[in-house]
């Protein structure tokens, strides 16, 4: 069972990742939270094997709940899923240790792909961030 925490401050978008990942049935979606801090800590709590990151929230942003996950032993894959696509942006997750990089204009279904990818180590970036890269 892939194990994966949800981040986003839009309440609509982790219900539409949840219900498109839970239709897999080798992922689990262990917990949902809105904010940097809330991410911080639910992966203390859960342990989870991806994580789904947006990159705009509140408090702490997504590039910096990255870096202070990556400075630790055994970080989850970080999957960062947002709508920019530059690739300053890109390369400073990626370089932060961000697994993949997904666009919010992708189908939701690229998603699931995505985590199975980011669950066996692999990196997964939207056809367009690839370009920037």
């Amino acid at each position: 069972m892939i194990t994966t925490v949800i981040i986003d401050d839009h309440p609509v978008v982790p219900v539409g990742m949840r219900t498109v990942l839970e239709a897999a049935p080798e992922v689990a979606v262990v917990a949902e939270g809105a904010t940097g801090h809330e991410a911080l800590r639910l992966l203390q709590e859960q342990r989870p094997d991806v994580l789904v990151l947006d990159l705009n929230l509140p408090g702490l942003n997504g590039l910096e709940v990255t870096r202070q996950l990556c400075a630790q032993a055994a970080p989850p894959a970080i999957l960062i899923l947002t709508v920019h696509d530059d690739a300053q942006t890109v390369m400073g997750l990626l370089e932060s240790g961000a697994t993949g990089y997904i666009l919010k204009d992708e189908a939701l279904e690229t998603l699931v792909c995505a985590v199975r990818a980011a669950a066996r180590g692999e990196s997964w970036l939207s056809p367009a961030v690839a370009n920037e890269v």
